[in-house]
C-alpha cells in the first residue's frame, strides 16, 4: 500500500518521513512489555525515535523505549517497533494505532504484535508462548469508532479469522520444532493499568479467555482494516491474579518477558524463515 490523495495530510507527512529513509518494509513487528531485547536476532539498518516522526505519540511506560528500526531479518524488510502506546497512558484509540497505521501505510503485509500476558489457566505456564486465535476487545474502544477511520478502509468490519490462522500454524510448528512451549488460545484485553481482581479473572475464564492483557486489539483491528495479516503472540508471564499465591507488580512483568524474548527472538528468526511467498 503506498501513500496515498485519501489519507489524511499529517498520515502523509508520517509516511513519507519514514519512508524517505529507510528500506519498504514487508513485516512489521510490535515488542511488547520487555520484550525488546526480542529484536536481537534483527540487522539494524537504521534507528528512529518516535519523537523524531512528525505526528508520532511517544510511549511514558517503563519497557516501551518508543523507537523505530528500520532492519532485515532472515532477508526480510522489516519495521520493527519497540515499543507500544496504550489507553491507560491516557492516549486516544486513534494515537494507540497510529505507528501500526503508519507502518502498514508504508507497505508492510503482515504485523506481528506480541505482548506480555497474565495466563488463565494453569497448564499454560509463564514461560510460554500463545499464538492468538481471537480476542475479546473489553477495553470500551474501538480504532473505528472515529471519523478518520473511514480514510483507512470499512467501518464495519468483519472481523472473522483476524488473527491469520497460516500465520499461526507457521509460528506454532516452528516452536515445535525448537522445542520451545507454545499454544494457540483467546486473548482479552482489557483497559488497565490496575491489574485484575480475582473476581475479574473467573469472569474472563468464564468468557473463554486464555490469557489477558492491557494491549493488541486495537491494533490487530486497526491492521485488519487496512488490509495487513496479522500473528499476535502472548509471552506469558505470570498467572492472573488468585491463580497463584504471589503477588504481582509490572517489576515482575517486565523481568519475565526478558526471560521469554531469548526464545521469542529464536521463534521469530525461525518464523520469518518460514514466511516464503507470504511475505513477498
Amino acid at each position: 500500500m503506498a501513500p496515498r490523495e485519501g489519507w489524511p495530510k499529517w498520515f502523509n507527512q508520517s509516511v513519507h518521513f519514514i519512508k524517505e529513509r529507510v528500506e519498504i518494509p514487508k513485516v512489521a513487528i510490535v515488542a511488547g512489555s520487555g520484550l525488546g531485547s526480542t529484536f536481537q536476532g534483527a540487522r539494524f539498518l537504521r534507528s528512529l525515535s518516535f519523537s523524531a516522526i512528525p505526528h508520532f505519540p511517544v510511549p511514558s511506560v517503563e519497557g516501551h523505549k518508543g523507537v523505530l528500526h528500520a532492519a532485515l531479518w532472515e532477508g526480510v524488510p522489516c519495521l520493527l517497533l519497540e515499543g507500544r502506546l496504550h489507553l491507560y497512558e491516557g492516549y486516544s484509540p486513534a494515537e494507540v494505532v497510529y505507528p501500526i497505521r503508519v507502518a502498514v501505510g508504508m507497505g508492510a503485509k503482515i504485523v506481528v504484535l506480541t505482548n506480555a500476558a497474565g495466563s488463565l489457566e494453569l497448564e499454560r505456564k509463564p514461560g510460554s508462548f500463545m499464538a492468538l486465535s481471537d480476542h475479546i476487545n473489553l477495553t470500551g474502544h474501538n480504532p473505528l469508532a472515529n471519523p478518520d477511520a473511514l480514510f483507512f478502509g470499512e467501518r464495519f468490519l468483519d472481523l472473522n479469522g483476524l488473527y491469520d490462522p497460516l500465520l499461526r500454524g507457521l509460528f506454532l510448528g516452528q516452536a515445535q520444532a525448537l522445542g520451545i512451549p507454545a499454544c494457540e488460545g483467546i486473548y482479552a484485553g482489557l483497559l488497565g493499568p490496575s491489574l485484575e481482581t480475582p473476581a475479574e479473572i473467573r469472569m474472563l475464564q468464564g468468557m473463554g479467555a486464555s490469557a489477558v492483557g492491557m494491549s493488541t486489539v486495537l491494533e490487530a483491528i486497526a491492521a485488519r482494516q487496512m488490509g495487513a495479516s496479522v500473528l499476535g503472540v502472548s509471552c506469558l508471564t505470570n498467572y492472573g491474579c488468585g491463580l497463584a499465591d504471589e503477588p504481582l507488580s509490572h517489576e515482575d512483568v517486565l523481568r519475565a518477558a526478558k526471560k521469554g524474548a531469548v526464545a521469542l527472538s529464536s521463534l521469530l528468526t525461525r518464523w520469518l524463515g518460514s514466511l516464503g511467498a507470504k511475505a513477498a
